[in-house]
This record gives C-alpha cells, sequence and structure tokens, in this order.
C-alpha cells in the first residue's frame, strides 16, 4: 500500500513539474498579445480576430502586413523573417494565408528556434 501511494505522490509530481515548464510561455499569452496587435492595428474589435483568421481574410495589403510584423518584432524584441517563414517575405502571395496563431508561434522563443532549423534544411 505505501508503494502504491508514494508511486502515485512521485507521479503527481512529475506531472505538476513538466506542466510548469511546458508553460513557461504559453500559447494563449501570445496568441493573445499577437490578436491585440492586430486589432488595434486595423482598428477591429479584439473578438473578431480569431486564431485561424488569415492576413487575407483580414484585410491585409501588403504594405499593411509588412507594417504589422515591425510592430510584433518591436512589442516581443524578435526578429521575423523569411528564414524563419518564407511567407514573411512577400514574395508571393502566401503571405496572405499567414493565420494570427502562425505569427503567435513565430514570437515564442523555443519555436522560433525549431522554425529556424525547419525552414534552413
Amino acid at each position: 500500500m505505501r508503494i502504491i501511494s508514494w508511486s502515485v505522490l512521485f507521479l503527481l509530481l512529475a506531472v505538476a513539474v513538466l506542466t510548469a515548464v511546458c508553460f513557461l510561455v504559453r500559447r494563449d499569452d501570445s496568441t493573445s498579445a499577437v490578436r491585440q496587435i492586430i486589432a488595434h492595428h486595423l482598428r477591429l474589435d479584439s473578438q473578431k480576430v480569431k486564431a485561424a483568421s488569415t492576413m487575407g481574410e483580414l484585410g491585409y495589403t501588403k504594405q499593411r502586413f509588412q507594417d504589422l510584423i515591425r510592430i510584433i518584432e518591436k512589442h516581443f524584441s524578435t526578429t521575423l523573417s523569411s528564414t524563419v517563414d518564407p511567407r514573411i517575405g512577400c514574395q508571393d502571395e502566401s503571405w496572405k494565408e499567414i493565420r494570427v496563431g502562425d505569427l503567435a508561434d513565430l514570437v515564442r522563443p523555443e519555436w522560433s528556434r525549431r522554425a529556424k532549423s525547419k525552414f534552413n534544411q
């Protein structure tokens, strides 16, 4: 009986530690911040800007999208370039398919490192 209770306690402790580590930079926090930036930039109600919304659906022009990238870079103290996601370079119309959630993913440090290595293979 004691062995089982110690095992359960150890398992619960391990789960708690892993959960805390995984949520140091939470997806909800970065997604919410990017949604608010976009809503302010487009003068929209933030509830209309969803994580699944694309830049094309939100009505961005190429110039306004490039302005948005600069605003996000300044807000998160990071650099978003075409080496991280080729669509950011605006070489074709694929930038219109970038979702709000994609931008939120790119501003998270751990995702940014993985994305750079993915696109530089």
